[in-house]
């Protein structure tokens, strides 16, 4: 295969691009992998490209060959169609066939030189008649090679031929068409002889586009080994990391904690006390230089308080025959004179050259042993300061429940104060007066004076109205005495703390509700005339305590009606909801049309302190949702804003899992409220003395 000018500069410069980056390669990584890769690379491509570049070469000749027969084949057209003779041609006849043909080829016979057409007379001798197309008098030149192929286009085959010097250097390239006539015989052969410039630049070019593609791919195959090649070793420098990074951290750690230890790191022979190593640490530790730990034989020996010396020798040869860690506590003598505590911690191992060799971390622990010393002083006090807050609590709790009832009691109290003094004892002492005054000396004052006529009657009503106030009285003393039992239950409560749990029994939710309502009803609803909605559903009895529902509903209703406080009577409304709630739960809502939360606040007052009153404690809605988890539920508020109003929803469940205990003793049923409405007035006759009821 001969290598052109191209082919030979692309190996030339595949050689030196490869041999750089084997240099580079070899330079760099020290590895032999990358070598060979890219030898075999540059190998391929250098025995590749002058294969294509050849091939390319010969598709360039071939397709310029298609084009030129093609030209000839149209001069041998034009000139088989003459009407005179083809032995008779001459070549004033044919320079306008030419001239003709070559404007119907246009550009494809612009490489052409010179046409001759070789015509064969009958004793054989041949005769030729050129026509030149760039110069007229242009003679073809006709070599051996090109007779031999003239006499293969007489017998009716077309030839082609490139006529070369003695350098072998194109000179010349000739097409030769047949020419026939009528009867399709062979009566001439047309030469058609082309420029070889064109035929050698098309070929330069086909080989230097090849040899330009082949050294791109040999630049990318360069730069993507280049990339894999860098890719290799940054993975084989990762794994390298990977796997020596244990070894780094290992040995940063113990360098960490040779310096970084708040103690003495030492080693030293099993056989006398001098030691071999101290870290940094050392250097004024127990107000001892370096020098003497390192330098004065027996040191360490020599500070350890006397009482202890014993015990830690004995320790020392233990290890050191049974080659096993050991943990010593001893005291010793700083260099000021005070003792401290240190703990030792070592370990005895056998060394080839040294024999048993002893490491380990000497420790000074007299701030800890202080420091133990407080937390127990501490912590006796904490216990002490923990159970008086929690009997605190406990009286707190007492006390803020107990003053709600005291409130109802407050009321009720003044109230029966209020209708003793109002009773109508003292008119019934004036029937009394008069039946003694006229009874026995003037009896006719009950059958003719009207006010004895009307006495009777009057004696009659008076009787009825001290009876039905002495019913009512009676209700306001029983209303009392179920208050101040539930006074006594709260306090029961507190005490079960630390005795036995509250008492939990099947509870109607709308009758706890009525009951709790009655408690507040002269306290707090009646009073600020608020108007209660109820929305009860029917639900089944829950198993509940009722003693701790009472207390937290009571706050609640209470607390409702203070946020309503300064709303007018006619927007005052206590809401009262009581639904189910995933099926095992039971909701109560509690909603006033009050002064509302702000949503900062929805959880923190529940916290024990926190109020937004002027005079609130904020410790009833803490007590509250402490009695809800008590019974397995929860309690939470929700607003929409101030001057919203507020929900209080109280999550209960309806079971109670596990026995029922020692039950707490409340009271039944409370009272109504008292009626406010007094009797009518009975008017008597004129001249009788008053008695307005």
């Amino acid at each position: 295969m001969e290598l052109g000018t191209p082919a030979l500069v692309y190996l030339a410069t595949t050689l030196a691009i490869g041999g750089a980056c084997l240099g580079y390669l070899k330079k760099k990584y020290h590895t032999t992998d990358h070598h060979l890769m890219i030898f075999v690379m540059v190998a391929a491509l250098g025995y590749m490209a002058p294969l294509h570049i050849q091939r390319a070469s010969d598709h360039a000749r071939e397709r310029l060959q298609l084009i030129w027969v093609g030209a000839a084949r149209v001069f041998a057209h034009s000139i088989e169609k003459l009407p005179e003779p083809l032995n008779r041609l001459e070549k004033a006849a044919l320079d306008p066939v030419i001239a003709r043909s070559r404007q119907r080829l246009a550009g494809e016979s612009t490489d052409s030189r010179s046409v001759t057409v070789v015509i064969k007379s009958a004793d054989g001798h041949m005769r030729h008649v050129t026509s030149g197309i760039h110069q007229s008098n242009q003679e073809a030149r006709v070599t051996s090679s090109c007779e031999t192929m003239i006499k293969t286009a007489f017998d009716g085959h077309e030839a082609w031929t490139v006529e070369r010097d003695l350098q072998g250097k194109p000179f010349a390239v000739i097409s030769l068409i047949p020419l026939r006539d009528e009867q399709d015989l062979v009566e001439g052969v047309l030469m058609t002889e082309f420029s070889p410039r064109t035929w050698l630049t098309q070929q330069a070019h086909a080989e230097w586009r090849v040899a330009g593609e082949f050294t791109g791919v040999l630049c990318i195959c360069l730069c993507l080994g280049g990339i894999l090649v860098a890719n290799s070793e940054n993975r084989r420098r990762l794994e390298m990391e990977k796997l020596t990074r244990p070894l780094k951290e290992h040995l940063e750690s113990l360098d960490g904690m040779v310096n970084a230890v708040q103690g003495v790191v030492w080693e030293r022979p099993a056989n006398n006390h001098v030691f071999t190593y101290v870290s940094q640490q050392a250097d004024g530790y127990l107000g001892y230089s370096s020098e003497r730990w390192t330098d004065e034989e027996g040191f360490l020996v020599k500070v350890i308080h006397s009482d202890d010396l014993s015990r830690v020798r004995e320790s020392w040869k233990q290890a050191a025959e049974s080659c096993t860690d050991y943990h010593i506590e001893y005291r010793v003598v700083c260099g000021d004179g005070s003792t401290a505590f240190v703990t030792e911690h070592g370990q005895a191992s056998k060394a080839t050259m040294q024999g048993v060799i002893l490491r380990g971390i000497l420790l000074n622990i007299t701030s800890q042993r202080q420091a133990e010393a407080e937390v127990q002083d501490m912590h006796k006090m904490m216990i002490e300061a923990s159970r008086q807050g929690g009997m605190a609590e406990i009286a707190t709790g007492v006390l803020h429940n107990v003053g709600n009832v005291l409130n109802s009691l407050n009321v009720g109290a003044k109230l029966l104060a209020e209708r003793l003094k109002k009773s109508r004892m003292d008119k019934l002492c004036q029937a009394t007066q008069l039946l003694k005054e006229h009874l026995p000396e003037n009896p006719e004052f009950f059958t003719q004076d009207k006010r004895g006529l009307a006495l009777p009657g009057y004696l009659v009503e008076l009787s009825g109205y001290l009876r039905d106030e002495q019913n009512r009285l009676n209700a306001t003393v029983s209303d009392m005495i179920e208050r101040i039992e539930h006074i006594r239950d709260m306090i029961m409560l507190q005490q079960s703390h630390s005795a036995v749990r509250t008492l939990w029994e099947p509870l109607d939710m709308a009758t706890i509700m009525e009951e709790a309502l009655r408690l507040e009803m002269d306290v707090h609803i009646a009073h600020q005339q608020v108007r209660v909605e109820r929305q009860f559903a029917d639900l089944p009895p829950i198993y509940s305590s009722r003693g701790l529902l009472l207390q937290i509903l009571v706050n609640l209703f209470a607390n409702a009606c203070q946020a309503m406080g300064d709303k007018p009577a006619e927007e005052r409304v206590l809401t009262l909801r009581i639904q189910p709630h995933s099926g095992d739960r039971v909701k109560l809502v509690v909603e006033d049309t009050g002064c509302g939360i702000q949503p900062r606040h929805l959880t923190s007052i529940f916290t024990q302190g926190f109020t937004t009153k002027s005079d609130g404690h904020g410790f009833g809605l803490h007590h509250a949702c402490l009695l809800a988890q008590d019974l397995g539920g929860s309690l939470k508020a929700e607003s929409d804003g101030l001057g919203k109003g507020a929900r209080f929803i109280l999550d209960l469940p309806t079971q109670k899992k596990g026995p029922a205990t020692a039950p707490l003793s409340l009271s039944g049923p409370l009272s109504g409220p008292l009626s406010a409405t007094p009797p009518p007035a009975l008017t008597l006759p004129a001249n009788t003395p008053t008695v307005n009821p």
